[in-house]
C-alpha cells in the first residue's frame, strides 16, 4: 500500500509540475508585449514563479519515482529480511535498551542485560579440545 501511494504521489507531482511549466512557457510565448527582463511586472513575476515551481515539482516527482523504482527493484531483491539475518532464527530486541540483537545472543553487548529464554551455548568438541 505504501509503495502504491508513493507511486501515485510521484506521478502526480511530475504531471502537475510538467503542466505548470508548459502553461508558464505558453504564457511567456503568447505575451509579446512584456519584456521578460528586470524589473518584472506583477504578471511576469507570477508567470516566472509558476514556471519555477513547475520545474521543481517535475524534478521532485522524477526523483521520487526513481527512488521508488530503486527501492522496489533493487533493495527488495538484494537485502535480506530480518528473520534471515542469522542462521539460528533472526533477530530480537533487547528488553532493556532496545538494541537489535541476533537471536542466539545471550546477553546484550550495550547494556549487559541477560536475555531470558536465550539459547544456552555449549562448547563443541573442537573448542573443548583446545
Amino acid at each position: 500500500m505504501k509503495g502504491k501511494f508513493r507511486l501515485i504521489v510521484g506521478v502526480i507531482e511530475s504531471v502537475v509540475g510538467f503542466v505548470m511549466w508548459i502553461a508558464a512557457q505558453m504564457t511567456i510565448a503568447a505575451n509579446s508585449s512584456y519584456t521578460w527582463r528586470k524589473p518584472y511586472t506583477d504578471f511576469e513575476t507570477q508567470t516566472i514563479l509558476i514556471r519555477t515551481i513547475g520545474i521543481v515539482l517535475l524534478i521532485w516527482g522524477l526523483i521520487d519515482l526513481a527512488l521508488l523504482f530503486y527501492r522496489t527493484r533493487y533493495l527488495n531483491k538484494h537485502v535480506k529480511p530480518a528473520d534471515k539475518l542469522t542462521d539460528k532464527g533472526g533477530v530480537v530486541k533487547c528488553a532493556a535498551c532496545g538494541l537489535t540483537l541476533a537471536a542466539n545472543v545471550t546477553a546484550c553487548p550495550r547494556c549487559g542485560a541477560v536475555r531470558p529464554n536465550a539459547p544456552i551455548q555449549t562448547k563443541t568438541e573442537s573448542e573443548e579440545a583446545k
